[in-house]
């Protein structure tokens, strides 16, 4: 049984204000949408095709627009964590994208120390 159908039995069950379980709402909602971007962020340690990571960085930049337009605010702490993701991955991809197009036998110093 998940957390809101909980609420909803307890709401028939007992007389509870309003206000606190528009509020718990709100928070059940807030947690949710930071526990599914956390769990999608996790997925993210290691990305073997590269080539996908833009979309990975469009998926989390979608989660958090979409929770915006929901009005559910985010904690700035995942904010931080979902821009360090992209970040992050984002510099993998670029670096593996140089790997995979660099001639060794051709490399200049200059490709050479930007890797």
């Amino acid at each position: 049984m998940s957390w809101n159908e909980k609420f909803v039995e307890a709401h028939e069950k007992i007389r509870i204000d309003e206000k606190l379980m528009h509020e718990a709402h709100v928070l059940l909602e807030k947690i949710r949408t930071q526990n599914e971007i956390k769990k999608y962020i996790k997925k993210l340690v290691v990305i073997k095709n590269y080539k996908t990571i833009k979309k990975h960085i469009n998926v989390i930049n979608g989660m958090i627009d979409d929770a915006d337009d929901r009005g559910v605010n985010i904690d700035i702490d995942f904010r931080k964590m979902a821009n360090a993701t992209n970040e992050r991955i984002l510099a993998e991809r670029n670096l593996r994208f140089e790997l995979d197009n660099l001639e060794v036998a051709t490399a200049t110093p200059y490709q050479v120390k930007m890797l």
